[in-house]
């Protein structure tokens, strides 16, 4: 599964990615428990915000945009509630806060997308379980993936 996130740009040029934007304020905390059962899931955060930097781009998109396991993610305040991760180009730095700010150590490169997407489903129970978690969100980006999911228990 990847969950897309649009950037916001601050005027001293930091990024910001708005989480946790649904009715119940928990999709982070989903997207966690389908990684834990198995899955590979990514956030997709693009490193670019005007439709200017996104037609230049084209053609390298996935290489202007950083990946990020929900694993890493771990705000204070914990997985359910308005949540924003941040990242400074001019220092390198990426955190997460909702009231108090949480360091990220471990952001990925566009390698991990394809890692994480050629793991097959290694466990019938796991995806069962994250089909129930899909559903039940009534998310409708978590919904979207339900097919593929569908596709992937009918493989084994």
């Amino acid at each position: 599964f990847i969950q897309y996130k649009r950037a916001y740009s601050s005027a001293s040029g930091v990024l910001t990615w708005k989480l946790n934007r649904t009715k119940n304020k928990d999709q982070l905390e989903k997207l966690q428990a389908l990684e834990a059962a198995g899955f590979a899931v990514l956030f997709a955060l693009p490193r670019f915000t005007t439709p200017g930097a996104l037609q230049l781009g084209r053609r390298r998109l996935l290489l202007a945009t950083s990946w990020i396991t929900p694993r890493v993610i771990n705000p204070k305040e914990g997985p359910i509630g308005h949540h924003e991760i941040h990242y400074d180009p001019a220092k390198g730095a990426w955190w997460v806060c909702s009231e108090e700010q949480t360091p990220i150590e471990d952001v990925n490169d566009h390698n991990i997308l394809r890692q994480r997407m050629d793991k097959p489903f290694e466990d019938k129970r796991a995806a069962a379980e994250a089909l129930a978690i899909i559903t039940a969100s009534r998310d409708a980006s978590l919904l979207k993936g339900a097919s593929v999911l569908l596709r992937g228990i009918r493989k084994f």
